[in-house]
Formats: structure tokens, C-alpha cells, sequence
């Protein structure tokens, strides 16, 4: 799976965020010939760090999944 870092205002993030995702996606799609269901994101209790379920985990940050 590709993983994209878009630096930006959180403004302009938020206020673009579908055209962002929608661009993004494409353009992932187009270069490396992924399938259009690769999009489908992953739900936190099945992400895993340092062997701890990503539900349990105990960031010092928000998470949006």
C-alpha cells in the first residue's frame, strides 16, 4: 500500500480535504496501477505499533480514522 505526506496548512487541509484524497488517490492509482478498491482504509483496531493494537494504543495526539 502507498503511503502519501502532504505538508499544509491545516486550513487549507481541511477545507480541501475530499479533492486532496480524490487527486491523491488517482494519481496513486495512474503511477502505480493499483486497483480503485485500494482506498478502503484500514480501522484503527486492526493498525498495530511496537506489537500493541492500535485501539489500545495511548497516543499524545488525535487519531481520525
Amino acid at each position: 500500500m502507498a503511503q502519501v505526506t502532504i505538508y499544509a496548512r491545516r486550513h487549507c487541509i481541511e477545507t480541501r480535504r475530499a479533492a486532496i484524497s480524490d487527486a491523491v488517490h488517482g494519481a496513486v492509482m495512474a503511477a502505480l496501477a493499483y486497483p480503485a478498491e485500494k482506498r478502503t482504509e484500514t480501522p484503527k483496531m486492526n493498525w498495530g505499533i511496537r506489537g500493541v493494537n492500535g485501539a489500545d494504543l495511548a497516543l499524545g495526539y488525535r487519531v481520525d480514522a
